[in-house]
């Protein structure tokens, strides 16, 4: 199915899933494909693996990404042929699709980016729950949430630190690139 996507002419900074929010924590295990689109409702980007889908809190690195002088020509160019990835207006009706194993970056239509990423994933069943059981779940859960302690200040700190590190990291790599590139070095 990846052969239906449009392979995109730029190596993919090894910084971008980090700098993207990706994967999610330490306790969620990252996979080779991940995609991310921007979502106007609430202006965020939404990073999906196909098993999890979320608002990244490190926004940032997409705003970069999309606004580097190496990338933002790319990206009008794929406007141009309809292929919209979400803004504050508009719904994305295109994903960008992330080869972490390749470093490649792919454009796909939405809906066969979702789908596609949803083939990494073994498939699980339904799982069917009486009213009783849902409720002892939520009250389980409910109690284990109450029980983890707010960040403190400092680590919220140390965390907006490093996510700003983290795209400091994808911009400068995407400069050298771009140096090379000028410098008729290497193919972007």
């Amino acid at each position: 199915m990846l052969a239906k996507f449009l392979p995109l002419p730029l190596s993919m900074p090894a910084t971008l899933p980090a700098a993207f929010g990706y994967p999610l924590n330490a306790t969620h295990e990252a996979h080779r494909f991940f995609g991310a689109y921007w979502e106007p409702g609430g202006d965020e980007l939404m990073i999906t693996d196909g098993a999890n889908a979320y608002t990244s809190a490190i926004y940032e690195g997409w705003i970069a990404f999309h606004n580097h002088p190496l990338v933002a020509p790319l990206w009008g160019l794929l406007q141009d042929r309809g292929m919209h990835f979400g803004s504050s207006e508009e719904p994305a009706t295109h994903i960008l699709i992330v080869d972490r194993v390749e470093q490649k970056l792919y454009a796909a239509s939405i809906n066969e980016g979702r789908s596609f990423l949803a083939t990494q994933h073994p498939r699980r069943e339904t799982v069917r729950l009486t009213r009783h059981e849902w409720e002892q779940l939520a009250a389980e859960i409910t109690k284990k949430m109450r029980g983890i302690p707010a960040p403190s200040q400092e680590e919220i700190i140390a965390v907006y630190q490093a996510s700003v590190a983290t795209v400091q990291a994808m911009i400068a790599e995407l400069d050298a690139l771009l140096v090379r590139l000028e410098d008729g070095v290497v193919a972007p």
